[in-house]
Order: structure tokens, then sequence, then C-alpha cells
């Protein structure tokens, strides 16, 4: 689940590595801007997240797998119709994504346009690459869907630890406007509960999020005149 966090107008970092933590530079009304559970469209945890979500007012941007997206579409619609973006995570999330030839590239991020669109009624406009690793031949295969280039500068590393606690200090400590938060829905760690930590994590970021003032809301295509924040 990518949470796109406090008050930066563009938030994508198409040339910022994706650990590193650009700081917006405008803000307008500390919004907390919230990317989704990813690799999204897990029905064991999903529905539970969006739930969680209702209950404070947050939206978000979900970063799906498009073959995911195939075997789950009314989850899929579901997440659109309860007012989040859902967005391209590749069709299958490669492990060697980055090494893949510009006709495979393609072919990984066309497909999952295409089972995005069929499921929600909306293609996606952003694309967040698996693992957050880009290759030099992603950017002409981006061009070529229309689609901008997303990525994190906080993460829970919740997919190794199975300890909330620890996932939320990750993501709260220090934070500010311009931060992209990444959680995950469908390969979340097991807390000592047995269950996703994402569930266990979700409520006290949410809440961490409301004390400090933050309004989240989902992350949006830059528009026309607004750069891409490199950092």
């Amino acid at each position: 689940m990518d949470f796109f966090a406090p008050g930066a107008r563009n938030q994508l970092t198409p040339s910022t590595p994706p650990d590193s933590s650009p700081r917006a530079r405008d803000s307008y009304n500390d919004p907390l801007r919230v990317c989704a559970p990813e690799p999204a469209a897990d029905p064991a945890t999903t529905p539970r997240a969006l739930d969680m979500l209702d209950a404070r007012g947050a939206r978000s941007t979900f970063f799906c797998i498009g073959r995911r997206v195939e075997a789950h579409r009314e989850l899929a619609a579901e997440i659109a119709r309860r007012g989040h973006r859902v967005e391209n995570h590749s069709h299958r999330h490669r492990n060697a994504f980055w090494f893949l030839p510009p006709a495979m590239l393609r072919d990984e991020i066309e497909r999952a346009q295409e089972a995005i669109a069929a499921a929600t009624g909306h293609a996606p406009r952003l694309f967040r690459a698996p693992a957050g690793i880009r290759s030099p031949l992603l950017e002409p295969a981006l061009a070529r869907a229309g689609l901008d280039l997303a990525a994190w500068t906080r993460r829970g590393f919740d997919t190794v630890t199975g300890d909330a606690g620890r996932v939320l200090a990750r993501l709260v400590r220090g934070l500010a406007p311009g931060d992209i938060l990444l959680l995950h829905d469908g390969s979340s760690a097991r807390a000592d509960s047995g269950g996703a930590v994402l569930l266990e994590a979700l409520p006290r970021l949410l809440d961490a999020v409301a004390a400090a003032g933050l309004n989240p809301v989902p992350l949006e295509p830059p528009t026309a005149g607004e750069g891409i924040n490199e950092g």
C-alpha cells in the first residue's frame, strides 16, 4: 500500500532513487496523498484495508498487478467504486522486470493497462515499477502507454517484518509534506496474530496522520504546466 503523504502538488519522482526522500516545493492544506495497497487486489486483505480507509475518510492510490486484477475483477472495481485510484504495477510483477527487452516491457505494461481498464472502466495514468527499480528502457514504454512514473519516499518494509510497531515507526518518523509511504496488502508479512501486518499498522498510521493534522487524498498525475518533483 503506497501512502502518499503531506503536501506536494506533484510527488512523482522519475529521476529520484526510490529510497530517497524528496520534499515538495509547494504545499496546500497539508494533504496526505495516499497511494494504496500494493500489489493490490488481494481478497483476504484488501477489503479490510478498504474498510479501514473508509472509516477514516482516507482515499488512496492502489498500484495493482494486472493478472491479480484479472483474477479479482470485482475487487478491483470495488476499489475504484470507493473513490480510490487504481494504477499500473505491471502485469506479472516479474523479479527481473528491469532486465526485460523493450517488447517485453511494453507487454507487461500494456497488458496491465488493459486488465485494469476492463475491470474499473478507467485506464491507469500512473505506473510503479516492480521493486521500484527502473530500466533505462522504461521511459519510452511508459510514454507509449501514456503513463507517468511514481515512486515512494518512505517504506515500512512490511513484506519482511510482522512487527506493526516497527513498520509504523519507519513510516512516521520525520513525516513531512511530499512523502510517499509504501505498504503492501497482497504480500504483507504475517503479524503475531497470524494476519497481515498491514491490517495492524494501517489504523495506527491513519491515526498518526490525523493527529498531525494531515488529510489523506489520492496521488494524482501531474497536470499541464506542473513539473515532476525530482527532489
